[in-house]
């Protein structure tokens, strides 16, 4: 993030990964750009600390950004770096973008701000057959949930004393239905109670060129007892 802020290059490994986040970088002209990250700190833990690196209490606006619905953020801005951060309904953490404010992510790091607004999903949609799929990322995805079930604790997992984060790729149809899922790590004694939730989750369509397209992603569930 240092990097990105500073505009210099940087290596986007496994290190990085566990340091940051799981996300995507954008490079322009051989150099780190921006970043969109899903983090596992807490919203308000992520807030707190872009206010410490701005020096300043962010701002709070609904903002549109092209392929993205719009999203209730805290926003940055100062020096050519702008920064948003929102809360990740995936798990306790944050989704996280920020980058420098030059051609050509400039306008998508701005957006477009709008009032606030809620998009529901389609009375009625049928999903098709077409095999077409894009990649998005956890944080993308967080902002375009609207009905999320929490899972339920197994009896077992608790009486263990068992958390954890399951991580679990999914597919998602033109109709934001949890179409596919297939469990990638986590806790076996968790997994079930995870599936189970999630297949009821339920999604704004994305979409890419104007229309809207089934996609592939990754969700996590964080199961922590209370102390």
């Amino acid at each position: 993030m240092q990097a990105a802020l500073r505009g210099e290059q940087a290596n986007v490994g496994a290190r990085l990964a566990s340091e940051l986040g799981k996300g995507g970088a954008l490079f322009a002209y051989g150099r780190l750009s921006a970043f969109n990250l899903s983090v596992d700190s807490s919203y308000s833990e992520t807030v707190s600390d872009m206010e410490r690196r701005f020096g300043f209490a962010g701002q709070k606006d609904t903002v549109a950004r092209v392929g993205w619905p719009p999203l209730q953020e805290e926003r940055w801005e100062k020096a050519g770096a702008l920064a948003a951060v929102w809360k990740n309904q995936f798990a306790d953490g944050a989704a996280v973008i920020v980058g420098l404010l030059e051609p050509p992510y400039d306008s998508f790091l701005r957006g477009t701000i709008v009032p606030a607004s809620s998009v529901p999903l389609p009375a009625e949609c049928k999903a098709s057959e077409s095999t077409r799929r894009v990649r998005v990322s956890p944080g993308v995805m967080a902002g375009l949930l609207v009905h999320h079930v929490p899972p339920v604790y197994p009896v077992v997992a608790k009486q263990n004393k068992i958390e954890g984060v399951v991580v679990v790729s999914a597919t998602i149809d033109e109709c934001g239905q949890v179409a596919d899922l297939m469990p990638i790590s986590g806790a076996p004694e968790l997994i079930p109670a995870t599936l189970t939730a999630v297949k009821q989750w339920k999604y704004r369509a994305f979409i890419s060129s104007g229309q809207a397209v089934a996609v592939e992603t990754q969700l996590r569930v964080n199961f922590t007892l209370s102390r």
